[in-house]
């Protein structure tokens, strides 16, 4: 007989890795996808690889393989002639990444994607084309990020993105690894859509880690958060640390700090906006500390209005360039009187929890 492939398998032409039945067996209508009958491709490893001209560089699902020392150039997404009618009329192609690795659509966890290693990966993010999505009434389909990523035990390292569309889409998963990471994005080419450095667009998040990530909007102004929200209870153990995210400017509502909800997690994020202001958020647990010093640039003798909310806190103690017991709520305006950088640090407890984060000014 002809074997159909697994269910949610997908024959298109840019599918790369994906489940299939395992041989010598008979395939019925009810054959389940399970690990059983089914198998993910494994024991993969590519290495050396430079991609030009790229839809889709790797799609689908692997276990206990690697990919090393990848480059891209350039990446298009369906359009036609005139460039016109980004991702086909009606949008039904999908958006363009380097790396899509998605679960198989099965409820056995041996066949999703596990113990993968992406490292010393360059993204150019040449974009042939423009956004498939525009905003107003256009409808939204398409967040054609550098990596998108579903696993179970797995780690992104030394990875570079200069794509406009923005770094990395985050399904869910547990136990992954992400550091050292450079990646440059337009949040104006987005049409100020999608939070273009990380998103969580489901549930299901345990123990994620971000470590040593740079992350820089290049578009003038920002209007929509670089990190989009994980505002679902049940997310544990994620980790953000030395992670820095540069921006022109803030022109959005509120500040671009991410809703992180969940337990046992402990997330900084320093956010610099040029010279208008510079952001720190703190978390620990339920306790949620920001920090914001504005201006960030002073001229000799300035000042700066130094202003926090530390929601889970009773009250705070300042330090560094400025003293005080405060409410857990407040502003202050504080003169600078040295050239360079001046830090003003802020501890806010909460019975025997203690939240602590230090934001900076410069004087030149």
């Amino acid at each position: 007989m002809r074997r159909r492939p697994p269910a949610g398998a997908s024959s298109y032409p840019w599918r790369s890795l994906t489940a299939n039945w395992l041989p010598n067996q008979t395939i019925k209508t009810a054959t389940p996808t399970t690990s059983q009958y089914a198998a993910i491709p494994r024991l993969l490893n590519f290495s050396g690889i430079t991609l030009d001209g790229t839809l889709m560089g790797w799609q689908g699902n692997a276990r206990h393989s690697s990919f090393t020392g990848i480059t891209s150039n350039r990446y298009a997404d369906l359009q036609d002639a005139t460039g016109n009618n980004v991702g086909g009329i009606g949008k039904w192609f999908p958006p363009p990444h380097l790396f899509y690795l998605t679960n198989a659509d099965s409820t056995d966890q041996n066949l999703w994607n596990a113990d993968i290693l992406i490292t010393d990966v360059i993204d150019n993010g040449i974009r042939v084309g423009v956004a498939r999505d525009r905003g107003g009434s256009d409808s939204i389909s398409g967040y054609a990020a550098s990596l998108k990523l579903a696993c179970i035990g797995c780690s992104v390292e030394t990875y570079t993105s200069n794509r406009p569309d923005g770094f990395m889409d985050v399904l869910p998963s547990t136990s992954i690894g992400i550091s050292k990471v450079n990646a440059k994005f337009n949040s104006a080419f987005l049409n100020n859509i999608y939070p273009p450095g990380l998103r969580f667009p489901s549930a299901g998040y345990i123990d994620l880690s971000f470590q040593n990530i740079q992350m820089e909007d290049t578009a003038a102004a920002t209007i929509e958060q670089p990190i989009g929200n994980a505002n679902v209870s049940g997310n544990e153990y994620f980790t953000f640390s030395d992670f820095n995210i540069t921006l022109g400017k803030w022109a959005g509502s509120g500040l671009p700090v991410p809703v992180i909800a969940g337990t046992t997690n402990e997330i900084t994020l320093n956010f610099s906006a040029g010279a208008q202001k510079n952001i720190l958020a703190v978390q620990k647990n339920a306790q949620i500390t920001t920090l914001t010093a504005s201006p960030a640039v002073l001229l000799p003798g300035g000042a700066t209005t130094l202003t926090w909310e530390a929601r889970g806190s009773d009250t705070c103690i300042a330090s560094n360039g400025w003293a005080g017991t405060h409410a857990p709520s407040g502003s202050q305006i504080v003169t600078v009187h040295s050239t360079g950088t001046s830090q003003f640090t802020l501890d806010c407890m909460q019975s025997t929890n203690s939240v602590s984060g230090t934001v900076s000014v410069l004087e030149n």
